[in-house]
């Protein structure tokens, strides 16, 4: 679902991943990563013409939250008992930076 900041109606739809719960904006608005927790996977999302630039897959399954850091270069997730770290500027799979333990909760 896509938003108009004003005055706050629908203006369009954006396709992506299995069940999206959470979406983050960059600092200067051109991008939007949204988490796709049934597809383990983020939705990258290019807002001047609302489309799908990329796809990253999660190894570690499950995103269900998603900030970018107050540069714009570093997205981090929370997925499983892991937090996954990329790169921006990359967009691979391959160069995802890494993951970092943290408490599951869940169960």
């Amino acid at each position: 679902m896509v938003t108009g900041l004003r005055p706050h109606k629908l203006v369009g739809t954006v396709n992506v991943g299995s069940t999206p719960v959470w979406a983050a904006a960059s600092p200067d608005g051109t991008t939007v990563y949204v988490t796709n927790y049934a597809s383990n996977s983020v939705s990258v999302i290019r807002t001047a013409d609302n489309s799908v630039v990329n796809t990253i897959s999660i190894p570690a399954g499950e995103p269900y939250g998603d900030a970018v850091s107050p540069d714009g270069h570093w997205l981090y997730m929370a997925s499983g008992s892991v937090a996954t770290v990329v790169d921006t500027g990359i967009w691979r799979l391959g160069d995802l930076c890494g993951t970092v333990p943290i408490f599951d909760c869940r169960g």
